[in-house]
C-alpha cells in the first residue's frame, strides 16, 4: 500500500488504501506525539524521570548498542531522543509502560484516524491513517509549531540506510520512521517519511506484507527512488 502527498499543493494519491496492517504495540511516532502533547499541558513533564523495573519488558540487545539498562532512571526527554534516534527498543518499552492507552485512542480520534482492533486487541491501520502522524507534524495542526519542529528534527536524525531513505542523497533531509511487525505466517514492514526536496517536499508512506523483510525493503527503496526522481530531478 502506498500514500503520496505533495506538501506544497496538498495533492495526494493512495494505492491499496483499504488493506489493513497490524500494530502489536503503539507505534513510536504517535507515542512521541503523545508525550509532547502532554508536555504542552505540563512543561515540567518532559524532565520527569522513569525507572526500569521488573515490569519493564526489556528486549535483548545483541549488538550491544547504547540502549537503556535495568534498574536505572531516565528523563522522558532522554527516552524520546533514544527511541527516535538510537532505535532504542527498551526506551520505547519504558515509555509505553507509562502511557494511558485510552488517551492514545482519544488522540487518534482527535486526529481523525479511524482505526479499529482485531480479535487479538491489535490496532489495525490503513496506509492513509498511518500517514496522518507525519501530516499533523508538518502542518503543526495537533502540536505547537515548536514541538512539531522538534519531533520532525528527531525523525530527521534517524539513520539513512535501507528502505525509503536509501535512494535519497545524504545532503537532503529526510524525516522518517520505519517499523516491523512479525506475524506467525508473514512479516509487515512499513515506512513513512517526509523528503525535503528543494522544489517540492513530499510525504511518502509505503506499507508491505510478505515473507522476507529484505525483499520488502528493496520494494520500498525502488518505489522511493522513482518518486524521488519525479519530485526532485
Amino acid at each position: 500500500s502506498l500514500y503520496l502527498r505533495n506538501l506544497e499543493t496538498s495533492e495526494w494519491i493512495s494505492l491499496n488504501d483499504e488493506t489493513e496492517y497490524h500494530s502489536k504495540e503503539i507505534p513510536r511516532v504517535p507515542m512521541l506525539i503523545y508525550y509532547l502533547k502532554l508536555s504542552e499541558k505540563n512543561p515540567e513533564l518532559i524532565h520527569h524521570t522513569l525507572r526500569t523495573d521488573a515490569q519493564t519488558k526489556l528486549k535483548p540487545n545483541p549488538d550491544k548498542q547504547d540502549w537503556i539498562q535495568t534498574d536505572k532512571s531516565y528523563t522522558i526527554s532522554d527516552l524520546l531522543v533514544r527511541m527516535m534516534t538510537k532505535d532504542d527498543k527498551n526506551a520505547s518499552a519504558l515509555l509505553r509502560q507509562h502511557l494511558d492507552t485510552c488517551d492514545i485512542q482519544k488522540m487518534y480520534a482527535d486526529m481523525g484516524l479511524k482505526t479499529h482492533k482485531n480479535e487479538k486487541g491489535q490496532t489495525l491501520f490503513h496506509v492513509n491513517d498511518f500517514s496522518m502522524f507525519l501530516r499533523v507534524l508538518y502542518d503543526a495542526t495537533y502540536l505547537s509549531p515548536e514541538h512539531s519542529e522538534y519531533a520532525l528534527d528527531l525523525l530527521s536524525r534517524s539513520q539513512k540506510e535501507e528502505g525509503l531513505a536509501a535512494p535519497i542523497p545524504n545532503e537532503l533531509p529526510v524525516a522518517h520512521r520505519f517499523s516491523v511487525v512479525e506475524l506467525p505466517d508473514s512479516v509487515e514492514l512499513r515506512e513513512s517519511g517526509i523528503i525535503y526536496c528543494n522544489r517540492q517536499p513530499y510525504l511518502l508512506t509505503i506499507m508491505t506484507k510478505g515473507k522476507k523483510k529484505d525483499g520488502q525493503q528493496e520494494v520500498i527503496a525502488q518505489f522511493s527512488q522513482l518518486i524521488y526522481h519525479y519530485f526532485c530531478s
